[in-house]
């Protein structure tokens, strides 16, 4: 299983190299129409986003609002964009609050007399605050949360190695069991 991803976004569950994608109008907060402005988006520009603030400043924050950008980032959509879901996390509301003026410089720049792509005023894109990253169990805990289920790992993988070593017959091998047994 494959986690959602921003980069390739997708309605429903989809089949990619053999792994099945995860739909992202399975995440919690995050509807149809919100998956469907992403892939509008980033066919639009041509490319991937690169970042949280890439992602905000090119979907529109009446579709993909402050709950759908938190379900994203919680569920691990923009973990292919590097940074960790703490630090997306605690910049959601300067990523979207970015957007919304980048948007709005595009937008006053077009409607202008001289407008154009070379007169549109330069925002710069802010620095990401260097946040510890969240615990694996308090990671996993949100996106099973907004996902439902458990996609980048489990909880309980720490314990394998101790599972593989202290048990002698391991679930799924109870054929081998029943040879055992027969007396």
């Amino acid at each position: 299983m494959l986690p959602p991803d921003v980069n390739s976004p997708t309605v429903s569950f989809n089949v990619e190299g053999g792994k099945i994608r995860f739909g992202m109008s399975a995440i919690k907060n995050v509807g149809k129409a919100a998956v469907e402005e992403m892939i509008k988006s980033r066919n639009a520009l041509g490319r991937d986003f690169t970042g949280i603030f890439d992602f905000c400043a090119n979907v529109d924050s009446h579709i993909v609002n402050k709950r759908s950008l938190e379900g994203l980032v919680l569920s691990g959509a923009f973990d292919s964009c590097g940074a960790n879901r703490a630090t997306l996390f605690d910049s959601i509301e300067t990523a979207l609050e970015w957007g919304h003026k980048v948007r709005n410089s595009r937008l006053s720049t077009s409607d202008s007399l001289f407008g154009g792509a070379e007169n549109e005023m330069k925002i710069s894109e802010p620095v990401l605050p260097d946040i510890k990253p969240w615990s694996a169990e308090y990671k996993l805990a949100k996106e099973r949360e907004v996902l439902g289920c458990y996609v980048t790992g489990h909880p309980l993988s720490k314990y394998e190695f101790d599972y593989r070593n202290f048990a002698s017959i391991h679930l799924g091998e109870t054929e081998a069991l029943e040879d055992i047994m027969t007396w």
